[in-house]
């Protein structure tokens, strides 16, 4: 009983660090905010795209 409570909290505290660890990355911050010169940026170009399954 008590190794599974120790268990569970190994995997909380796991999965905890890690989305704190992640969210602070530089790299995920500027997809999530982009700079003010990306939201400024006027593009004629449509983009289409389709997301398939790889057989």
């Amino acid at each position: 009983m008590n190794t599974k409570k120790i268990t569970l909290f190994a995997h909380l505290f796991t999965v905890t660090v890690l989305m704190l660890g992640l969210s602070a990355c530089d790299r995920v911050s500027k997809i999530v905010q982009p700079t003010t010169s990306q939201m400024t940026e006027v593009s004629k170009d449509i983009s289409i795209g389709v997301v398939l399954p790889l057989i």
